[in-house]
């Protein structure tokens, strides 16, 4: 599902710039024409293996 509505958009990428940045780095800042050109892809994940980390 590709996210359109910029309030999605603003969230997905806090919780990506969350991740890798952890101080309060911040997608509020950046304009809405900048976010509007920006693609983000909402990926639903049904089942996953792998191996347990022990």
């Amino acid at each position: 599902v590709i996210l359109k509505d910029i309030t999605e958009k603003k969230r997905a990428l806090d919780i990506i710039m969350h991740h890798y940045y952890y101080d309060s780095l911040s997608v509020s800042h950046f304009p809405e024409d900048a976010l509007e050109k920006v693609i983000i892809i909402k990926v639903k994940v049904e089942n996953m293996t792998g191996k347990e980390s022990l």
